[in-house]
């Protein structure tokens, strides 16, 4: 049909920990390595531009080498969200 797909993932506060690579991960949180590969998984396996929010990163003295490859960091969850909804995105939320 001629769709594009583009997928902009923002964590931020709780859900920023989705963004950590697997050494950070199992640090902070303790767990299992299959558990990790499972996350670090399905966050490299989709096509999206995946967004941590600073505020949570400090928060959590998380630094940009914890981040998995092609993170970017974003200094602000809600203004980003209202650029991305103006500029034609949907926002969808668990």
């Amino acid at each position: 049909m001629g769709t594009q797909d583009r997928i902009i993932g923002i964590f931020h506060g709780t859900a920023a920990y989705l963004t950590l690579n697997d050494k950070a991960y199992g640090v902070y949180y303790l767990v299992t390595r299959a558990i990790l590969k499972k996350t670090s998984d399905f966050i490299d396996g989709t096509r999206r531009k995946d967004r941590a929010i600073a505020v949570s990163m400090k928060n959590s003295g998380w630094g940009n080498e914890d981040l998995l490859l092609r993170v970017k960091v974003n200094a602000g969850a809600v203004g980003r969200l209202i650029q991305l909804v103006q500029g034609g995105f949907v926002q969808i939320q668990p």
